[in-house]
């Protein structure tokens, strides 16, 4: 297997990558229909996710071990650089192997995971002009008689509402009987 030019994680050298296998993925909704079959409705894209193997030698190969495990317990984001160029890319495992194969150094398997950030943004909201506020407000219809049908209504708002349009239904104007009856919903 041919060794790849070297790469930097972090801003810390890994002196050989045997391998970076990208994965590029979506999650595609399905939903069963009638007949037994299904169809599929939304797609979203899943963060890039990349397994990395190497090697790290040398005098120096465990102080930067333990700098990519450092970057690792302190959740920071870091770019790979190699073939390609990886950014916002957390450090989600790292594992080492220690054979006779190499004495000054180990092979590593590193799997990075994109993350995606987002900001939080306050924004000013003024409060409504004075002449919306008014328009809000009800307005005051007055005393008005209104005579009963010999039903009492348990919904004092409607009671309200209807007083304040000047007992308009049945029978017409001010002073007019009111009768009404109140379906729930919008």
């Amino acid at each position: 297997m041919a060794v790849q030019p070297i790469a930097v994680l972090g801003g810390v050298l890994l002196d050989a990558v045997k391998s970076d296998r990208p994965t590029h993925a979506f999650d595609v909704t399905e939903k069963g229909i009638e007949d037994g079959s299904s169809i599929a409705d939304h797609m979203k894209e899943r963060p890039p996710v990349l397994p990395i193997s190497g090697v790290i030698v040398g005098p120096d190969a465990w102080p930067r071990l333990n700098r990519i495990r450092q970057m690792q317990s302190d959740r920071q984001l870091v770019t790979y650089a190699n073939r390609v160029i990886y950014r916002n890319m957390a450090i989600v495992s790292i594992s080492t192997e220690h054979d006779a194969t190499i004495g000054n150094g180990c092979k590593f398997n590193i799997t990075l995971r994109r993350v995606r950030r987002v900001a939080s943004q306050q924004v000013q909201v003024s409060s409504p002009t004075p002449m919306a506020t008014k328009a809000m407000q009800p307005q005051n219809a007055g005393t008005q008689q209104v005579r009963s049908t010999g039903k009492q209504s348990n919904n004092k708002a409607a009671d309200s509402i209807l007083s304040n349009r000047g007992g308009g239904f049945n029978g017409g104007g001010a002073g007019g009987t009111v009768s009404a009856t109140f379906l729930g919903g919008s």
